[in-house]
């Protein structure tokens, strides 16, 4: 089965290379039984082939904080990026 993973992982690499973002995410890759157990150690030992690391996505949540703040303030909202916590209200069932 590992042949297959692997070389369905390299695929989905060859396609996102043809993409024109300007970082693509890095390559997948197969980490040997060894470096998978030093990474993960509570992995199963018997049976264990190894790993592949795959990814998915890349995500810039600062530009997406900066855009909900933006969008946040043109709706009206007050919008803060430090404030002080006075005190906080609960429910008379303590949430």
């Amino acid at each position: 089965e590992l042949p297959y993973y692997y070389g369905g992982s390299k695929m989905y690499d060859l396609v996102a290379s043809l993409s024109r973002v300007p970082q693509p995410v890095p390559p997948s890759h197969y980490n040997f039984p060894s470096e998978s157990l030093y990474l993960l150690p509570s992995l199963r030992r018997d049976g264990l082939k190894g790993t592949i690391v795959y990814y998915d996505g890349k995500h810039n949540d600062s530009r997406m904080n900066v855009m909900l703040a933006l969008t946040a303030a043109g709706k009206g909202a007050t919008v803060l990026n430090h404030t002080e916590v006075v005190s906080l209200a609960k429910s008379p069932e303590g949430k």
